[in-house]
């Protein structure tokens, strides 16, 4: 169904705080949310049943910014306004287990994002600095580098589906590629003509586009096919009516949706990305929404917050 016609199915309670981040594991039947309220909520599901609660991850400092499913293992990274990167092992969903807690670079970590192969963890800090780490089976994290180029704190990262790039955003207004592996290296100068703090990127599933977005009523479409050769294919893509802090394609790349401040989610048609076509906003809650998530299984499934 399209996205103006499918109705909410149920909304998840239990956050006393604002939700920052949600995500799904690869099969969609879990989903983790990161809260203002200091902690981290896992749901689960079976079948075509609705969500349900079955751990509260406790122990943070401050907010929890951040949330991230491991692609092939049972483990979920965090990170938090008190400067931590938690993993933890959900092996046994209702009894987690912390395995590690690292601290990187200075201030608040926005931001935790695995590779696709699962085998690197990105955390982008307030510092503007993002540090990689490579991740065993256990859930151990080694630091193997730290990048340098943003001027101000570094909010948002996304890897390329294909593992070969890594984007970053944040308050400096610009957006930087980064290569993968061993030792990771900038791909040429940032990119640049963003109105706002970048609070959001995304990668299309054949990694060729990368949609980008932020606090201003605007969001942008790239070509990163040659990431030392990105241009723009759309510098405002229709109906970008508030900011946003989330983007996300689905599974076949045809759409891409937003969540935006004016409590709407934005769904825009980019079948043919050299002109993307804006559905009706979906309402996504009577409060603000700032954040969507497509379920990776199941093209009908979403979460806004």
């Amino acid at each position: 169904r399209g996205a103006a016609t499918t109705p909410l199915v149920a909304p998840l309670t239990g956050h006393t705080g604002p939700v920052y981040d949600l995500s799904f594991n690869r099969t969609g039947t879990q989903l983790a949310s990161a809260s203002g309220d200091r902690t981290v909520r896992v749901w689960a599901r079976s079948g075509s049943s609705d969500y349900r609660e079955v751990a509260v991850l406790r122990g943070f400092g401050n907010y929890v910014t951040s949330t991230d499913f491991h692609p092939t293992r049972q483990l979920l990274a965090s990170s938090s306004g008190d400067g931590s990167v938690r993993m933890w092992d959900l092996t046994d969903a209702p009894n987690p287990r912390l395995a590690t807690t690292v601290s990187p670079g200075h201030g608040t970590v926005y931001m935790v994002r695995f590779a696709a192969d699962g085998r690197t963890l990105a955390a982008s800090s307030d510092d503007g600095t993002i540090t990689m780490y490579a991740v065993s089976p256990t859930g151990a994290i080694r630091e193997t580098a730290v990048l340098r180029g943003h001027t101000a704190a570094a909010r948002t990262l996304s890897f390329s589906p294909d593992g070969r790039v890594l984007a970053s955003g944040g308050d400096d207004r610009t957006v930087r590629l980064w290569t993968t592996g061993e030792s990771p290296q900038p791909l040429g100068g940032p990119l640049t003509g963003f109105p706002s703090i970048t609070h959001a990127v995304a990668f299309s599933p054949d990694s060729r586009s990368l949609a980008i977005t932020g606090d201003s009523p605007n969001t942008q479409l790239w070509d990163v096919a040659d990431p030392l050769a990105p241009r723009p294919l759309s510098t405002s893509l229709p109906n970008s009516t508030a900011g946003s802090w989330s983007i996300a394609f689905d599974g076949s790349g045809a759409q891409l949706a937003s969540a935006r401040a004016d409590g709407l989610v934005r769904v825009w048609n980019t079948a043919n990305t050299a002109s993307p076509i804006s559905g009706r906003g979906t309402p996504a809650a009577r409060a603000r929404g700032w954040l969507a998530r497509l379920c990776p299984v199941g093209a009908n499934r979403s979460i806004s917050a």
